[in-house]
């Protein structure tokens, strides 16, 4: 029932509020179960920031904080080769494919980077290109083209799916140490 999955989340958070995991303000147990997308995507990518990355050292820009700071480390490291600056977690850079791209690449989870000259024009297809790889590494498809190339997607679900592809290539990194 409604008021049965109200009073699940109502004790969730509680529980995440003991562990000093910091919420959105105003955000309510009846938003999560309502379906409120970004909420719900809020929710993950807090305690993510708080139970994996926060723990995580990694020297980064001072322009971004906290767990922005590990990721945005992480996304420009991979992506420097292909001359890429991670500036912010928004559509303006990630909007064109070519970072997400660029993060698979300098990982070697795809061999070829798209045509930078072309990226704005190849949007849709750049990004499709990055959720079919990434299909593989079972990331969620947390958006579609469409939504992040016309500037529809939270910055916040561009930081869980980076967080996502951080754990995809982590992941395939430890298969390779292991072989």
């Amino acid at each position: 029932s409604l008021a049965h999955n109200v009073a699940n989340v109502t004790m969730f958070f509680h529980r995440l509020q003991k562990h000093q995991v910091k919420l959105t303000t105003g955000m309510t147990a009846e938003d999560i179960v309502g379906g409120n997308v970004q909420l719900t995507c809020a929710v993950i990518w807090s305690m993510c920031k708080h139970f994996i990355i926060w723990p995580l050292s990694l020297e980064a820009p001072k322009s971004f904080s906290g767990g922005v700071r590990f990721l945005a480390a992480w996304a420009e490291a991979t992506t420097t080769h292909a001359g890429l600056k991670i500036v912010k977690f928004n559509f303006q850079t990630f909007g064109d494919g070519m970072h997400f791209h660029g993060i698979l690449h300098g990982a070697g989870l795809v061999a070829e980077m798209p045509d930078a000259a072309k990226a704005e024009e190849n949007a849709k297809a750049n990004v499709n290109a990055v959720l079919d790889a990434t299909d593989k590494f079972e990331v969620p498809r947390l958006f579609s083209a469409t939504e992040l190339t016309k500037g529809r997607v939270p910055s916040k679900l561009l930081l869980l799916y980076a967080y996502w592809l951080w754990t995809a290539v982590s992941a395939a990194d430890n298969s390779d140490d292991e072989e």
